[in-house]
């Protein structure tokens, strides 16, 4: 089964962003990566063996310290997209359906406006969850996404979401394109 849509999937750190792309993985065949560990092995990582030798072993090692680093992190792959604002979306949707964690809005918005993903959920976990990021990791904002998916129950309550979510995209596809949707 192929994933019908390119979808990006935003929100806080520690929200559920990994969680609810695996359920669309599982349920639904889209095909993921998490931006994080796309740019750890391209940028991250390479910037901190020049900068602060001996500070990560391997790229997993940075990667899992990530939360403690959201600045840099936010700014190096900013940095890295500069030129190019849909550089790493593109580089990303040429071989997944969603692009997991993106945290710019200037990135986001250039992305919209060249048409390179169809669609953008925001998974929100706010009331479950304490934990905001700072302006200085995350430029996007819930209502910036298509779509917000409700995660502060169970993960079966996620499932059930993101079940709603496709359901409806389908529901709406198949009536943009004439067709029921029984």
């Amino acid at each position: 089964m192929l994933f019908p849509y390119r979808m990006m999937v935003v929100g806080h750190g520690r929200h559920g962003k990994d969680t609810a792309a695996e359920i669309l993985r599982d349920h639904y065949g889209a095909t993921f990566v998490s931006s994080s560990w796309f740019m750890a092995e391209r940028v991250v990582f390479p910037y901190f063996c020049e900068k602060y030798p001996g500070k990560y072993a391997s790229a997993q090692e940075c990667y899992d310290d990530r939360a403690n680093e959201r600045s840099t992190w936010f700014n190096l792959i900013a940095e890295s997209n500069a030129a190019d604002l849909t550089k790493l979306g593109r580089a990303i949707f040429a071989k997944y359906d969603l692009y997991v964690g993106n945290r710019n809005a200037r990135e986001f918005h250039a992305l919209r406006n060249a048409s390179v993903f169809d669609i953008s959920i925001w998974i929100d976990a706010c009331e479950r969850l304490e934990y905001r990021e700072p302006r200085t990791s995350l430029t996007i904002e819930p209502w910036m996404c298509d779509y917000v998916v409700d995660n502060n129950g169970t993960q079966a309550d996620l499932k059930r979401n993101l079940a709603s979510l496709m359901h409806g995209l389908r529901t709406k596809s198949l009536i943009q394109k004439g067709l029921s949707a029984a």
